[in-house]
């Protein structure tokens, strides 16, 4: 698909009169790759479903890990199974759920799983409709995103609006995202994924914490507000403001 996407990115990006970014990190990597001139480009971030922080609470933890991911291979699901392979080790009644798209790593994270000897205990529903996400949601221990380069990380924030206890990468944007409402940890440690995995099912005191941290974090990304952005920005070009 690379070519393609190299192709019209390049196009829209040269013949658009305003760029819409999600996030700051977008922003950054659209000055950097396309050398545009930062005036072109309105930074609006996006926003979370409200029917999250309604599963807030009403979540009832059962004993799994949670991560909402395309199975793409810059998600890095590969090591979030080495990770949970650890963890495991002194939890051995946690299981752990991939939900997402089956995109082009599918295969080798289903045999990745399996030379782990993880068949058993890790699931890739796929894509799934709307109200059993929203039960995962509501039933996970804790949620945790490994990804090694985000646009924007929306389902970090699904998890924060829905006060499930997150673990997820120390990388721009989810640090601007997450604030100090999630744990933190190098994409790239595994040693330090399974040690947020510990935290996370261990520590009940940091769960409380977070718990309440995340909606208060979330709160901060209604949709109204990115509408109201990419208006302004589409009446800025129109010369309307």
């Amino acid at each position: 698909d690379l070519p393609f996407w190299n192709f019209f990115l390049f196009w829209s990006v040269t013949v658009s009169r305003r760029i819409v970014a999600i996030s700051g990190a977008t922003a950054d990597d659209l000055r950097r790759c396309y050398r545009l001139p930062p005036a072109k480009i309105s930074t609006v971030p996006l926003g979370v479903d409200p029917h999250f922080f309604e599963l807030a609470a009403r979540r009832r933890p059962e004993p799994f890990l949670l991560a909402v991911s395309t199975l793409h291979p810059h998600k890095n699901l590969d090591g979030l199974l080495r990770a949970f392979a650890v963890f495991r080790e002194r939890h051995p009644e946690y299981r752990l759920v991939v939900s997402g798209i089956h995109g082009f790593f599918s295969a080798e994270l289903h045999a990745l799983r399996d030379r782990l000897h993880l068949a058993d205990c890790v699931e890739f529903p796929g894509w799934i409709p709307r109200e059993q996400l929203y039960s995962l949601y509501a039933r996970a221990m804790a949620f945790l995103y490994p990804s090694l380069f985000e646009g924007f990380g929306l389902p970090v924030l699904e998890a924060l609006a829905a006060g499930v206890p997150t673990g997820c990468s120390e990388i721009e944007p989810m640090n601007s995202i997450a604030g100090g409402a999630a744990l933190k940890f190098d994409p790239r440690d595994l040693s330090a994924i399974a040690a947020v995995m510990h935290r996370l099912v261990n520590d009940g005191e940091l769960r409380r914490r977070l718990a309440a941290a995340g909606p208060l974090r979330a709160a901060q990304f209604p949709w109204r507000t990115t509408a109201q952005g990419v208006l302004d920005a589409l009446r800025d070009v129109a010369g309307l403001t």
